[in-house]
């Protein structure tokens, strides 16, 4: 049985017209499997579910960026853009939350951001 590792949820706080996205959500399972869905600005049929599995060298940087985040919890202030929450889990509870916001300049979180934006 494979267990939730992180949830990933990704806004779009920038201006939103017909059929541009609103909400991006990524679920990491511990096997390096990853349910992703898009929510899209579109009356119906507005979602797109994929799964994909990342490569062990991804999913170790994305552990490990979270890991140098944890005690550094900075706030980005910004008027538009993309604003991210990261949720990690252990044996299915909750352990560390980052809270819905911004992460220009934060090097671990954009890194994280790279690797799930470019698959």
């Amino acid at each position: 049985m494979k267990n939730i590792v992180l949830k990933i949820r990704n806004l779009n706080w920038g201006l939103i017209g017909p059929g541009t996205w609103k909400e991006k959500k990524w679920t990491i399972y511990d096997d390096m499997s990853v349910d992703y869905t898009v929510l899209y600005n579109l009356p119906e049929n507005n979602t797109n579910t994929l799964n994909f599995e990342l490569i062990k060298d991804e999913f170790d940087s994305i552990i490990n960026n979270i890991e140098l985040v944890k005690n550094d919890d900075t706030t980005v202030d910004a008027d538009d853009g993309e604003a991210w929450e990261f949720v990690k889990y252990s044996d299915g509870a909750e352990i560390w939350k980052r809270n819905l916001g911004y992460i220009y300049g934060i090097s671990p979180l954009e890194d994280i951001a790279d690797i799930l934006l470019k698959k």
